[in-house]
């Protein structure tokens, strides 16, 4: 259940062209998901994500800034911890990430993911475990872009698509990259990855994502089978 979590937040540096060329006013601030999982026809709540998406300034210059922070249950905190947090920031520019941080502590070890973004050139990934040595990997973007899960949530939210047409991406996990294509599918947007998924038993190789035509083009669902069950995530109503 905890790595179901982490399939969110981990819910991907990039040479593709602009998300837009203007972000719109009412994009910014939180919206906020009840992130479930279906089995045998039963749902449950496990969790709350809140996804932020604000002005902010990065090495002393104009940038976005998000955080997904997920809040737990009350009884999934007797095996899961009570929250989940991870960071990016992005090009004021044209949105291209610059960084991206999901920090972690399970009882028994703690560290950090981070991945550090040249845009056009390349992308640093680095997962620390406290006492133990770094792992490193840098990518080359070349002809397709390169991101972390909480980036492609806002190239989905922010990017425009062409009609019937698929996009190769690499997506940066902590345990490694996979290729995947992004792109439209009648009335939802797919993320399907090639080989292996994003759960350790090898599921989770797609992601349908549901994008509103507002001004805010917030995600309004997503959803992704599993090796049991499925994972979903809409809109809270308050």
């Amino acid at each position: 259940m905890r790595k179901l979590l982490l399939l969110f937040l981990a819910l991907a540096a990039t040479a593709a062209a602009p998300a837009t060329d203007r972000v719109p006013a009412a994009s910014l601030g939180a919206v906020v998901y009840d992130v479930c999982y279906r089995f045998a026809g039963i749902t449950t709540k496990v969790a709350t994500a809140t996804i932020t998406f604000e002005e902010s300034e990065w090495e002393g210059k104009p940038a976005y800034h998000s955080m997904a922070l997920i809040q737990t249950q009350p009884f999934f905190r007797l095996f899961l911890k009570a929250e989940y947090k991870a960071e990016a920031w992005y090009s004021r520019k044209d949105l291209a990430p610059l960084y991206f941080v999901h920090p972690f502590s399970d009882g028994k070890q703690s560290g950090k993911y981070e991945v550090i973004y040249d845009p056009g050139r390349e992308a640093r990934s680095c997962w620390s475990v406290e006492g133990g040595e770094p792992i490193e990997k840098t990518y080359e973007p070349l002809d397709k872009p390169h991101m972390e899960l909480l980036s492609a949530l806002m190239y989905v939210r922010f990017h425009d698509f062409k009609e019937g047409t698929a996009e190769e991406i690499v997506l940066l996990l902590p345990s490694r990259s996979c290729n995947a294509q992004i792109g439209p599918e009648d009335d939802h947007i797919l993320l399907r990855m090639s080989g292996n998924g994003m759960m350790e038993n090898g599921s989770g190789n797609n992601l349908l994502l549901w994008r509103s035509n507002e001004p805010d083009r917030r995600i309004l669902r997503l959803e992704s089978d599993l090796g049991t069950g499925s994972l979903r995530c809409t809109v809270h109503e308050q």
